[in-house]
């Protein structure tokens, strides 16, 4: 670790504490279960980008972060240790983490550069970081040695997701790929090191594995930003959003749900959430400033 930053009044743990207790509160109220209704974004509301996390059935709402630096995509550990990216000051980006038994916030990272943390469901970090002039897919280590490089190529890797076996997705823009006029997608195991690509993938950005192991993916195949269920083994695809403004960032919850960010790309962001399986859409920010970033309580 290197560095602690205390919290403001509010511990980390007495937020935690207060949201999961109003999610079990509704959620037993409504014969539900409360996994899944717990969710961190980003915003602007407060006149800079701020981490916020919104009780989803209440719709109370808390800003975690709550200073002037510039924070960006959070992510949940299997524990409830929030991990974002900062620019604390720094040219480059770091990551911090907000710490849910010492109500601290840590830097985890050097101020060297580094982005779009993703947690496993076993505990392990993965981000994006800048090595030999490209930008590669890192496994924290967090016994303080050096992280292990995952996606080890010649061209910019972007934007990892791990499933719940373990499998981690990203984008790459590799030489073999510059014929599809963008990136593709590849996955790695990070056991063996086996990494393959995704067929039928090309275009295809910001994945995010659902609970049955498809992945939710961003393509602009139609004008417009939208959402598709890709299906690793067989690379057949389906849309399940369809709309004029852009939609991107998918992040699915335990229970199904699956959030994603609209009109973020004209500049005002708001925060929806589609159960595919009902077709029920709910726009979970509503606020009239710009909203991103999404990311479920595991």
């Amino acid at each position: 670790m290197l560095g602690a930053y205390r919290w403001g009044l509010w511990g980390w743990g007495l937020l935690l504490w207060l949201l999961l207790l109003s999610a079990a509160a509704g959620a037993r109220a409504a014969g539900q279960s409360a996994r899944g209704e717990v969710l961190a974004f980003v915003s602007d509301r407060g006149g800079q980008r701020d981490i916020y996390v919104m009780d989803v059935y209440s719709g109370i709402i808390f800003n975690i972060t709550h200073d002037r630096y510039f924070d960006d995509a959070p992510a949940w550990s299997p524990n409830g240790d929030l991990v974002f990216e900062s620019y604390r000051g720094r040219s480059a980006g770091a990551l911090f983490m907000a710490d849910a038994a010492t109500y601290q916030i840590r830097q985890l990272t050097s101020n060297s550069g580094a982005f779009t943390p993703a947690w496993s469901p076993r505990g392990e970090l993965a981000y994006v970081a800048t090595r030999a002039n490209n930008l590669e897919v890192l496994l924290f280590d967090f016994s303080g040695g050096r992280a292990e490089n995952l996606s080890n190529s010649r061209a910019s890797e972007l934007n990892p997701a791990w499933s719940a076996d373990g499998r981690l997705a990203f984008e790459s823009y590799r030489e073999e790929d510059e014929t599809s006029g963008g990136g593709r997608l590849y996955i790695v195991d990070v056991e063996s090191g086996t990494e393959r690509n995704i067929h039928n993938s090309e275009n295809f950005y910001d994945p995010a594995w659902s609970p049955d192991g498809r992945l939710a993916v961003v393509s602009g195949r139609s004008g417009s930003a939208d959402i598709y269920l890709l299906d690793v083994s067989r690379g057949t695809t389906e849309r399940i959003t369809d709309s004029l403004l852009d939609e991107t960032q998918p992040a699915w919850s335990a229970a199904g749900w699956l959030a994603y960010v609209v009109g973020q790309n004209e500049g005002m962001g708001e925060i929806y959430a589609l159960h595919p399986q009902t077709g029920v859409v709910r726009n979970l920010t509503n606020s009239g400033f710009n909203d991103f970033a999404p990311a479920w309580m595991p």
